[in-house]
């Protein structure tokens, strides 16, 4: 193989083609290579958010599987123009998506995180067989990495903070160890 085809097959290997983000085994080398290296500043650790799709399988079992589709690749489109080119946004699997932050504070995180869930939150889907359109939400939990913390425990900090925030209703962001970012309830038509 050709160099270069060598490189643009790895980047294909590293890329899920729904979303086109990273995918997840990219991703865990990302966050492997951050704890690794303890780069991590007390004032501006790195930062994990973990991001679930709200009543995922609704919109599947409600609009088809296409319209499903077409939530996970808006989402993926939106974080890939939201986020900076130095930050790793990767599917983590299913309807799950994680975005990897350095040099921004938590709370700057979770602000970011919120920002970016009530994007998703205005744009509207359409339905299946003329059926009106529906609009998607996702909950977040944000976790900085803390010293002597593991990838693992890294992770399983954003994921305990997502669930966090599908316990208090969902359509939120949760910050690990904080109360949620964002508990807005909208009068719009969400998936349920």
């Amino acid at each position: 193989m050709h160099k270069s085809t060598e490189a643009v097959s790895a980047l294909y290997a590293e890329t899920d083609g729904l979303t086109r983000l990273l995918t997840r085994s990219a991703l865990l080398d990302r966050a492997r290579a951050i704890t690794a290296g303890e780069r991590a500043n007390p004032r501006r650790p790195p930062v994990w958010v973990m991001i679930d799709l709200d009543h995922f399988k609704s919109i599947n079992d409600r609009h088809g599987h296409a319209a499903g589709d077409r939530v996970l690749t808006a989402t993926g489109g939106l974080l890939r123009r939201r986020l900076r080119t130095s930050d790793v946004v990767g599917r983590y699997g299913g309807e799950e998506l994680s975005v990897l932050l350095e040099g921004l504070t938590p709370d700057a995180a979770a602000r970011l995180a919120d920002r970016l869930r009530g994007e998703l939150e205005s744009e509207e889907f359409a339905g299946q067989d003329g059926a009106p359109p529906f609009r998607a939400t996702f909950s977040a939990g944000v976790a900085p990495l803390l010293p002597g913390m593991s990838w693992e425990d890294w992770r399983d900090a954003a994921d305990r903070a997502l669930y966090e925030a599908k316990r208090a209703g969902r359509n939120r962001v949760v910050l690990a160890g904080d109360a949620p970012v964002a508990a807005r309830q909208s009068d719009r038509s969400v998936a349920a």
